[in-house]
């Protein structure tokens, strides 16, 4: 996606942001380096194991679970005016 922008004329960030998930090495050593949402894998999973142990258990969990997450700002994503 970023060579395309980039063939049609598109400068990241100034033109359109970019940002990954999961804060894979690519969005580090892309050309330009993309912001990424890093997502606590370990975190995620246990708190789905909780859930499905919750649901067999016949007890109800929340509707609304929140699971950590941090973004890593590499520039990609600028501001509007």
């Amino acid at each position: 996606m970023v060579k395309a922008l980039q063939e049609c004329g598109r400068q990241i960030p100034d033109d359109i942001g970019i940002i990954a998930f999961n804060n894979t090495s690519f969005s580090e050593f892309s050309n330009p380096p993309l912001s990424s949402v890093e997502v606590f894998l370990k975190e995620s999973a246990e708190c789905a194991v909780l859930c499905m142990n919750m649901l067999w258990d016949g007890i109800q969990f929340p509707k609304k679970i929140i699971v950590p997450c941090m973004l890593v700002d590499r520039g990609s994503v600028g501001t509007r005016e």
